[in-house]
């Protein structure tokens, strides 16, 4: 929305008055250079006062977007966890908490509008300056015999309302500067690699096994060093840890959500990091420790695990994971929608349709 607000509200007025500006400009010096010059002198100088603002803007609206991110996520942590912080009577301290998030919001947005008014009201002023120096140009040349008073009265009708269409493309130009901020936080997602790789299976069995492995996190902490072992394929591997040792991670990257910083990843001596995502996915089958269901029915959030599963394919694997001893329980059987992340059944019914 503030990425369309500003090509369709901003950008064309600021383009649409520079335009006409240079020409109305241009067509003042060939009446009078001195005149048209005591008119315009100030139009550069206040495009400079807003460009010089933009650093200024940038580091005001990264603020105000870091404070934002901050109080979204922590009103969906309220909502996500509003049965825990009840449970546990923690529910008005982490009210307060989140009310302070909001005044931070507030506060840092007020500090934005602020520094671009700061800007804006200056580059105003400056253009405003154009008509006295015009004016007073003028008064000097008509003394001096240098200028008639029909040229003089002209420039100064011209003048009053040359600078109008720009005090309000200055604004303009203040909202396209605050918009970057937005557009680059888009471009630093779309940046981002994509994950490539052949879309052919080259695997030879199903052993996973890690070589010296290397991970991190944003390239910051080290999550894991040197990691070597051999899941074989027909045999149950556990690993077994302290939270944060890295279980769940080394689960993830034997899938490739994530690529490594060093080392080697095979199944079946096939170099997961040269696989497509999506076809090397097709020979596994994941179950995370946090299961994400969809507001769907029973029957659709199953058949994400294989897209062109009948429903006979579907009943079959419910009844290995034991969910058909609850789906005859429901009003509308397999067709009962679950409602979102599958609120409407018990942690382990939702479990064992993830399973």
């Amino acid at each position: 929305a503030v990425l369309e607000q500003s090509q369709s509200h901003f950008v064309e007025p600021l383009i649409g008055s520079i335009i006409s500006t240079v020409l109305i400009a241009v067509s003042l010096l060939f009446f009078n250079v001195r005149m048209a010059l005591a008119a315009i002198w100030v139009l550069p100088v206040a495009f400079i006062i807003v460009g010089t603002a933009s650093n200024v803007q940038k580091k005001l609206s990264q603020k105000s977007m870091a404070a934002k991110m901050a109080c979204e996520d922590g009103i969906q942590e309220c909502i996500e966890t509003m049965g825990d912080l009840r449970s546990n009577n923690a529910e008005e301290k982490y009210l307060n908490g989140l009310e302070k998030k909001i005044r931070a919001v507030e506060t840092r947005l007020i500090k934005s509008e602020l520094g671009t008014a700061v800007f804006v009201v200056s580059a105003s002023l400056v253009l405003r300056l154009g008509i006295a120096t015009t004016a007073l140009t003028g008064t000097y040349l008509l003394t001096k015999g240098k200028l008639d008073i029909i040229t003089f009265f002209m420039f100064l009708l011209v003048v009053s309302r040359l600078y109008e269409p720009l005090e309000g493309s200055l604004q303009n130009l203040a909202g396209i500067i605050a918009t970057n901020s937005n557009i680059e936080r888009m471009n630093e997602i779309l940046d981002y690699d994509i994950q490539t790789g052949s879309d052919k299976l080259t695997n030879n069995g199903y052993d996973i096994e890690f070589s010296d492995v290397g991970f991190s996190y944003n390239s910051k902490e080290t999550v894991l060093r040197d990691v070597s072992f051999t899941a074989k394929q027909g045999e149950v591997t556990a690993l077994v840890g302290p939270s944060g040792g890295g279980k769940t991670t080394v689960s993830r990257l034997a899938t490739r959500f994530w690529d490594i910083d060093k080392g080697k990843i095979t199944i079946g001596g096939m170099d997961i990091s040269k696989t497509d995502p999506e076809t090397l996915m097709s020979l596994y089958s994941v179950v995370f420790q946090d299961v994400t269901l969809f507001d769907n029915t029973i029957t659709e959030n199953i058949r994400i695990g294989k897209k062109d599963a009948t429903d006979e394919e579907i009943i079959a694997a419910a009844k290995l994971a034991n969910v058909t001893e609850f789906v005859e329980k429901l009003p509308d059987k397999w067709n009962s929608t679950i409602g979102e992340n599958g609120c409407e059944l018990s942690g382990g019914e939702r479990q064992r349709i993830s399973i």
